[in-house]
């Protein structure tokens, strides 16, 4: 099964390409810069991987992450070369590929390869936005690799037996097989309603038999058709109107799922409803009540946090001042660089790429900051906070996946600079005191750097916000 699976999965999205057809509104400038992107990408892939090399060697764990992030980048660059009426699809099956590729690597680093592999997706995603913005955005890519990812790692960490450590993947590949299905069986015309219907309805089965049949374990199927049913729920709640209601309805509906899986599951428990959500939503195509699952994509990504760096989750106390912190700072972070490109969309030429670039080694400062400086608790009062971010674009009404996108691969990212920290995450008050200013001098160089090099918003385009 391992062997199969990504080559499956591949042959998935290949269907899915072949049987979608493209909107009518598909073409324009909006779907332009595929390969200048695809560049952006590569480069800064390689790059990644050469400063990973030449800092640790071949056989390292940086150089493991480095690679892990370059498979989620050229995931990332698939599902973008993508037509767009088949792109949501062709990104459930190429994360179901990326994480049955995963299990092709050595077991002494694939864990390390699977976190890196979520932020390569998202810092991919990011790049595309920027330099390539299109209809369908290459973050439902990432959010689907995250909760298959997230799945596997706590199956193989969490559950003694065959299969869980591939679980996520498997589900993610039944999700992809469900949507390939009800496309062929509604080509005739039929209406958009009866192909989600039938979709989710296979996507049910599809579950139902993975958990009985083949992992043997009741609560696997229960809880991710949970999330399939939150799901189903969640999208009849969020419509187009501007109740901002709604949102948090439906984000207490998946903190209340959160609760039920950990009860029988505890973190494994989580990500299985997590995928099923996720499933189930891009399935239905509905991004808004996506985004209402932030919260509990952000306690499952601190399981995920939790398997590498034990010691810091035992610091977790929401109460006292450095959690709160590091929370406030998770919620807001990944809508930061979302609202500086919704007002500069329209720009052309290189300034807005470049831009992008000094945002991604921003995004990374700010976590690496925070464990300087506030140590365990706001590091992990921060990985807790930005499952939220997603959750306040949705009352805002944006249909943005990004928020979420960036959400889980700052995520994946902090849990992967927490390892290489070491003793500076536990500094005394006088060092973090003495290393206050350089880290100060250092974020004001670079967002100087962003306002110098950034493309001005016009007056029209912020009116708009």
């Amino acid at each position: 099964m391992t062997t199969l699976l990504p080559l499956l999965a591949l042959a998935i999205a290949l269907a899915a390409l072949l049987l979608s057809k493209p909107p009518k509104d598909a073409s324009g400038p909006i779907e332009g810069g595929r390969a200048a992107a695809s560049i952006w990408v590569i480069v800064t892939s390689l790059l990644l991987v050469l400063v990973a090399y030449i800092w640790r060697g071949w056989n390292s764990d940086a150089t493991h992450i480095a690679l892990g992030m370059s498979i989620g980048a050229f995931g990332t660059i698939l599902c973008r070369w993508a037509a767009t009426g088949g792109r949501t699809l062709a990104g459930i099956a190429l994360a179901a590929a990326c994480g049955g590729f995963l299990l092709w690597i050595p077991e002494d680093w694939r864990l390390r390869a699977q976190i890196g592999v979520i932020t390569g997706a998202a810092l991919a995603s990011w790049l595309f936005e920027i330099r390539s913005p299109s209809k369908v955005s290459t973050g439902v890519f990432t959010v689907a690799l995250a909760s298959a990812i997230a799945v596997d790692i706590l199956g193989a960490k969490g559950m003694v037996g065959t299969g869980f450590e591939f679980s996520g993947s498997l589900m993610t590949l039944a999700a992809a097989a469900a949507g390939v299905l009800g496309l062929v069986a509604t080509m005739k015309g039929t209406k958009l309603f009866w192909q989600q219907f039938l979709s989710v309805a296979l996507l049910a089965v599809g579950v139902f038999v993975i958990g009985s049949r083949y992992l043997g374990l009741r609560d696997a199927w229960l809880l991710t058709l949970a999330g399939v049913l939150v799901g189903i729920v969640t999208n009849w709640l969020i419509d187009d109107g501007q109740d901002a209601l709604r949102p948090l309805i439906a984000a207490a509906l998946w903190i209340g799922l959160a609760t039920i899986g950990f009860g029988l599951r505890r973190g494994y428990g989580m990500s299985l409803g997590l995928a099923g959500g996720v499933s189930t939503l891009l399935l239905l195509g509905n991004i808004r009540a996506l985004l209402t699952l932030g919260p509990l994509a952000g306690l499952v990504m601190y399981r995920v946090f939790r398997e590498l760096n034990l010691d810091a989750t035992r610091a977790l106390d929401i109460g006292q001042h450095y959690a709160l912190v590091g929370f406030s700072t998770g919620a807001l972070l990944p809508l930061l660089p979302v609202e500086w490109l919704r007002s500069r969309a329209a720009r052309t030429g290189p300034r807005l790429p470049s831009s992008g670039m000094i945002w991604i080694v921003l995004l990374a400062a700010v976590p690496i900051s925070l464990a300087v400086l506030l140590g365990a608790k706001g590091v992990v009062g921060f990985v807790a906070g930005l499952g939220m971010a997603a959750v306040i674009e949705s009352i805002r009404c944006g249909e943005s996946v990004q928020p979420l996108s960036l959400a889980v691969g700052i995520s994946a990212a902090t849990t992967l600079a927490y390892q290489f920290l070491g003793a500076n995450s536990a500094m005394t008050r006088d060092e973090k005191m003495g290393i206050v200013v350089p880290l100060a001098v250092g974020l004001t160089v670079l967002i100087v750097a962003l306002v110098i090099v950034s493309p001005r918003a016009t007056l029209r385009e912020a009116e708009a916000l």
